[in-house]
C-alpha cells in the first residue's frame, strides 16, 4: 500500500534536542550571628525544595521542605537552640518527585 496523499509525503528527518533541568534555584544571603543562621532564598513558586546542612559535604541533612510561596521568596533560620554544628554546609536542592 502507498501514501497517495497530496502533496507528497515529508520524507526528510529532523532531530529534537530535549534539555531537562532542575528547578532554578538560589540562596539570595546569608547571615550568621550569635550561633544564629538565617537564608533567604529564592525559587520558583508552587515548587517544592528541601534545605539541607552538611558539616562534611558527604552527609546532608534535610532541615526543611517547603514548597515556595507566591512570591517564590522565604527564609529560613538555623538555630539558636542548637546552634548549627561548625562547619555547617547549606544547600537547596528541588524536591518534586
Amino acid at each position: 500500500m502507498a501514501d497517495t496523499t497530496s502533496p507528497t509525503p515529508y520524507t526528510g528527518s529532523s532531530t529534537i534536542t530535549v534539555l531537562v533541568t532542575n528547578a532554578v534555584s538560589s540562596a539570595n544571603s546569608i547571615y550568621s550571628t550569635n550561633g544564629i543562621v538565617t537564608i533567604r532564598f529564592a525559587g520558583i513558586p508552587g515548587y517544592a525544595y528541601a534545605v539541607e546542612r552538611s558539616s562534611d559535604l558527604a552527609n546532608w541533612e534535610i532541615l526543611q521542605a517547603i514548597i515556595a510561596p507566591p512570591t517564590g521568596l522565604w527564609i529560613f533560620t538555623d538555630g539558636p537552640d542548637p546552634a548549627p554544628p561548625s562547619p555547617s554546609f547549606y544547600r537547596l536542592r528541588q524536591n518534586n518527585n
